[in-house]
């Protein structure tokens, strides 16, 4: 196996985002660190973010569309 040298870094993010994302990640059968490898492995390869910014009113319209989708299907 190759040994690779590694960085770590740390984010602050929403708790409730973070907990929404663990459950779909866990779903899945990914966990934090291999998403966010992946991303990042993605970007340096491809020079390419895989989206575009969201304006502050799509960030909000998101957000809601979420929780409008979450309170489905808890019902």
């Amino acid at each position: 196996m190759i040994e690779r040298n590694r960085s770590r870094f740390q984010v602050r993010i929403d708790s409730d985002l973070v907990s929404g994302v663990k459950a779909k990640l866990a779903q899945a059968g990914i966990d934090q660190q291999n998403i966010l490898s992946a991303f990042l492995t993605y970007v340096a390869y491809t020079q390419k973010i895989p989206f575009q910014k969201l304006t502050k009113r799509e960030e909000l319209q998101a957000k809601a569309a979420a929780i409008f989708a979450a309170d489905n299907d808890e019902e």
